[in-house]
């Protein structure tokens, strides 16, 4: 009868007993084996892209890389107990879950086994990435510090703000060729950069310093007075821009005047120096009977330097100085003879002229040299000397400034390169001892390096080279042959 109350049936009752069952645990089957499953791909995610993370990313960030998944081994555990809580504060309704006939991998019987396992194999993961992998890059890298390249940034004066290379050019290539031919084993320990400062001191040369700082640059080796005493005033400020905490050591070389900001620890210089040059060249005109002179100067920190030490030599032997000419770096041969040549009137009275350039002036020097005795710095090119010759001066009259060496040889005759090659190998020598455990300063002042030269400390942190005067025709009798 359709009226009559049918009795439900037992599959009709237990369909309804299993909907009410699953209503009423679907929001925390819901919530529980969801959270459950995303925390556990939340940490694996990242120890499984370990192995790869490492491969792609640069030594600067790998120590992240393994923090962070010691850190997720500690956090799973601090989750396990979490969880674990969690499981026995809703233990009653979680038991519902076998009315509800839900899959075995997702009932809490398997969750409570599996976790533990988990937790366990995500611990040993992050101990084994952490103790072995971790303690065998830490050893590389150690080892990779201790065997790195050491760097050193030159800088040098290859042309000027015009574009046109200057003097020294010819005399650094031949010198940084020879050394590196010479010493094969050398590119095993150090690196070598370039800068060109162009004689000038500049915003775009401050520029490339910074950059050479940033890139780990451990010494500097700089040429020309004036370029390296306004860097060695300025690196602390550069190294301050550079984010790094200790500056490196400059080494100077070609580079003469006494006004150098020498400093222990950071500032070295290994050339000849104007005091020695002057005193020489002043010497050999008194014992000729000479009395007055007048110089020409390259106008830069350098050639002021030297009229001042030749004007102190010069009156110390009774001399007097007439006045001179300084000249700008920057013009051109021709332009610099023509200026001197416009100054006539200054060398008409006088017995010698002192000449402190390292840019030809070969017309007015040659004229000059027909009736003055021309005492010639040894900053002035060999090869320009030879011009000379060719343009008709009276060698006679050519006297040179010349450093003293324990040998002759045709090897010694280009002063300039000669020293930018003796420098670098007085710096690698000190810096050797250095890794021994010597300190640098202690390194560099005590080494004899170059043997062949004869020099000598003066102060703390330079040296004086001694020199001798010679005729031209002397000098090239016994170094030119």
């Amino acid at each position: 009868m359709s009226g009559e109350h049918q009795p439900p049936s037992p599959q009709s009752s237990n369909k309804s007993s299993n909907e009410g069952h699953g209503q009423k645990g679907e929001g925390h089957k819901e919530g529980l084996i969801q959270r459950s499953y995303h925390m556990l791909f939340i940490i694996y995610a990242p120890l499984a892209l370990i192995s790869i993370v490492v491969t792609v990313l640069s030594d600067k960030y790998i120590n992240y890389v393994f923090m962070t998944a010691f850190l997720t081994a500690c956090l799973s555990v601090v989750l396990a107990v979490i969880m674990w809580w969690l499981f026995w504060k809703h233990r009653e309704v979680i038991k519902q879950e076998s009315i509800a006939h839900l899959p075995y991998l997702i009932r809490h019987q398997f969750i409570m086994l599996y976790l533990p396992i988990a937790f366990i194999s995500m611990g040993i993961c992050a101990y084994y990435v952490y103790d072995r992998i971790y303690d065998k890059y830490v050893d590389a890298v150690e080892q990779f510090d201790q065997t790195a390249l050491t760097n050193i940034t030159m800088l040098l004066p290859i042309s000027n703000r015009l574009g046109r290379e200057l003097e020294d050019v010819l005399q650094i290539k031949r010198s940084l060729g020879s050394f590196l031919i010479n010493n094969p084993e050398l590119f095993n320990q150090y690196h070598f950069e370039f800068i060109d400062h162009k004689n000038h001191y500049s915003s775009q040369f401050e520029q490339a310093v910074v950059a050479h700082l940033k890139s780990g640059t451990h010494y500097f080796i700089c040429a020309y007075s004036d370029v390296c005493s306004t860097l060695a005033n300025n690196l602390d400020k550069l190294s301050e821009t550079a984010g790094i905490s200790t500056r490196p050591v400059i080494v100077t070389t070609l580079s003469s005047s006494m006004q150098m900001p020498l400093a222990k620890d950071q500032f070295y210089r290994f050339f000849v120096r104007n005091r020695e040059d002057a005193q020489v060249l002043a010497k050999y005109a008194f014992d000729k009977g000479l009395k007055t002179a007048a110089y020409i100067a390259t106008e830069d920190a350098y050639g002021k330097d030297a009229v001042a030490e030749f004007t102190k030599s010069w009156q110390d032997f009774g001399g007097s100085v007439g006045g001179g000419v300084y000249i700008d770096p920057l013009l051109s041969e021709n332009v610099a003879s023509d200026k001197v040549l416009s100054h006539l009137a200054i060398f008409e009275k006088v017995d010698a002229v002192f000449v402190a350039l390292y840019q030809p002036a070969t017309n007015a020097l040659a004229q000059l040299s027909n009736d003055k005795l021309m005492l010639i710095s040894a900053n002035y090119q060999h090869h320009q000397l030879d011009a000379l010759g060719r343009n008709g001066s009276n060698m006679d009259n050519i006297v040179v400034s010349f450093p003293r060496y324990k040998a002759e040889s045709t090897h010694l005759i280009n002063t300039a390169g000669l020293f930018l090659y003796m420098t670098l190998s007085k710096l690698i020598d000190a810096d050797q001892k250095t890794a021994e455990g010597s300190t640098f300063h202690d390194a560099w002042i005590k080494t004899d390096e170059p043997a062949y030269l004869k020099f000598q400390r003066d102060g703390e942190n330079d040296f004086s080279v001694l020199m001798q005067a010679l005729p031209y025709k002397e000098l090239a009798r016994r170094y030119i042959k």
